[in-house]
């Protein structure tokens, strides 16, 4: 058997297992009222989701306003603090994943 060629392998689940749109709408909109600016819905920040945190921020900021990389570079940081801090702490979370995978909680 050929051993395995990296040291890490990594695996991007956020959206897969678990529903973090609303985590990501959260953390959208924590953001946007850092900032002074109105919230967004889930279903348009849905819309927004795909090709990195960074575009994401930059969707919403030009959805509630003026944008520029100035003002991305300090929103950024905003944004995953709180992502970052919340993510998945959410009990239907949590319940999601047992019913999907009953014993995962197991630690006998």
């Amino acid at each position: 058997m050929k051993p395995f060629p990296f040291e890490v392998a990594a695996f991007d689940l956020d959206g897969t297992l678990l529903d973090t749109a609303p985590d990501l709408t959260a953390a959208v909109n924590h953001m946007l009222g850092k900032l002074g600016r109105g919230v967004l819905s889930q279903e348009k920040v849905t819309n927004m989701i795909g090709g990195g945190m960074r575009l994401l921020i930059e969707r919403a900021l030009a959805a509630t306003g003026t944008t520029s990389e100035k003002l991305v570079a300090n929103a950024l940081p905003v944004f995953l603090e709180y992502y970052e801090s919340h993510l998945a702490t959410r009990r239907d979370h949590i319940e999601e994943q047992r019913r999907r995978w009953p014993n995962s909680g197991d630690t006998e």
